[in-house]
């Protein structure tokens, strides 16, 4: 009996260590004050878009349809441009009120391959297949320590 309890005591462990690993939540970013950033298309043809970072800046990405090359960004507001350039396609910005920014895009014939966005990793999402498995080998060793203890009796 005791060596029952003592394999089902190392599973009981190897699950409770298992689980956290594969549950770790992402942290959540320091709140701070609440600007609106409006991206918007003011002349042309192409998509805006905005992403806020977890330190309070905001990236500001202009994509021009084919055919269209980006010129500039218009912006209105109060902010501080943390990289980029108003003539670059991405660009940071740290905003300071409510700010509005206007992508202008052109007509000329230029084939623009658009950048691929990079996707940030996700944390915090328990894999069911790893879980599965990490189960799967610990009643495996359980019923193998198990059998072979109550053999030696």
């Amino acid at each position: 009996m005791k060596k029952f309890i003592s394999v089902l005591a190392v599973v009981v462990m190897l699950f409770t260590l298992a689980l956290p690993v594969a549950a770790e939540i992402s942290p959540k970013p320091e709140p701070g004050p609440n600007y609106d950033v409006d991206a918007y298309v003011k002349e042309g043809e192409g998509e805006v878009s905005t992403t806020v970072n977890e330190d309070g800046t905001v990236t500001i990405t202009a994509k021009p349809d084919e055919g269209h090359n980006f010129i500039k960004w218009d912006i209105e507001g109060d902010y501080v441009l943390v990289s980029g350039t108003l003539t670059d396609k991405v660009i940071v910005i740290k905003p300071l009120s409510d700010v509005k920014a206007g992508a202008t895009f052109d007509g000329d014939k230029v084939v623009v391959t658009p950048d691929d966005d990079e996707k940030s990793p996700t944390t915090g999402v328990v894999e069911p297949v790893f879980f599965a498995v990490v189960m799967l080998v610990s009643v495996a060793g359980a019923a193998y320590a198990f059998k072979k203890s109550s053999s030696e009796s």
